[in-house]
């Protein structure tokens, strides 16, 4: 009896070690890390500390207001959480082992910030729902960059464009804005490359010129023709700088303009000059 005592203490003991050394990891982490059950109401089963600092709420406040039930922390967010139910059910229905979803997650004071979901199913059954446990990762100052980013881009002249240059003078469009897309990029439900490409081909020449500096990620300019998405002839001023490198080859920011009214003024001085000399040379 004394013997079988003894190894329940020791039992108990070792549980409780367990949980503390595990509390402990999962705080250490320094990232939002909750468990959940895969019910109608993705049932929090227990969460770090850095998950309430996440959302601003306490766990005594999380307990007590929403009963630790995700559905109702939602209520004011019936899009996002949608969009959360469908990501979560899809990947179940696809047998996958969890999945990823950005989206935005109401805070205490209302106002959101920006989450990378990262949720792995486990394979541990609670009252015969399965757990999932989920790492939240703050994205927000991310995403509020890449949006004034973008704001930037569409405010600049002309288009804007960032590629990758590779080692074989291959060039990659990143992204481009929304001018830079509608006059050279494919558009919804269209076949067949882009006139970007198209652009890029012809105007090979004229980047063999510039390979040994887009290489080494040196500003380039140079002047080239292209077609629009219309069929538009269009003369552009490219002006290109490296801002990052990928792998080892560069990243450029190229700012193009628009020059056609130019370039055809320049080419209609040239014929009246030439016109000039040869009416000279017969008088």
């Amino acid at each position: 009896m004394a013997c079988e005592l003894k190894e329940k203490r020791e039992l108990v003991s070792y549980d409780v070690k367990a949980d503390y050394e595990y509390n402990t990891l999962m705080c250490l982490l320094g990232v939002s890390v909750s468990k959940h059950l895969l019910d109608e109401h993705f049932t929090l089963v227990w969460a770090n500390e850095f998950y309430y600092k996440l959302i601003g709420w306490s766990k005594e406040e999380y307990e007590d207001v929403f009963r630790n039930q995700p559905d109702l922390y939602y209520q004011k967010d019936p899009e996002e959480w949608e969009q959360l139910t469908e990501t979560v059910l899809g990947a179940v229905a696809a047998g996958e082992s969890g999945y990823r979803l950005l989206s935005r997650i109401r805070q205490k004071d209302d106002n959101f910030v920006w989450v990378q979901f990262s949720t792995e199913f486990a394979d541990e059954y609670i009252n015969g729902y399965q757990v999932a446990y989920s790492v939240l990762t703050n994205v927000d100052d991310l995403i509020r960059m890449q949006k004034e980013q973008s704001v930037t881009y569409e405010n600049l002249p002309g288009f804007v464009a960032k590629y990758r240059v590779d080692q074989e003078l291959k060039l990659t469009l990143l992204e481009g804005n929304s001018r830079f897309m509608d006059y050279f990029g494919k558009g919804p439900g269209e076949e067949g490359n882009a006139p970007e490409r198209a652009n890029i081909e012809d105007s090979m020449g004229i980047l063999l010129e510039q390979k040994d500096k887009l290489l080494s990620g040196q500003p380039v300019h140079f002047v080239m023709e292209a077609q629009s998405r219309t069929g538009q002839q269009m003369w552009l001023n490219v002006n290109a700088s490296c801002i990052d490198w990928q792998n080892g080859c560069p990243v450029y920011l190229a700012i193009i303009i628009d020059i056609t009214d130019v370039t055809e003024l320049r080419r209609m001085q040239e014929k009246l000059t030439e016109q000039a000399k040869a009416w000279r040379m017969r008088s």
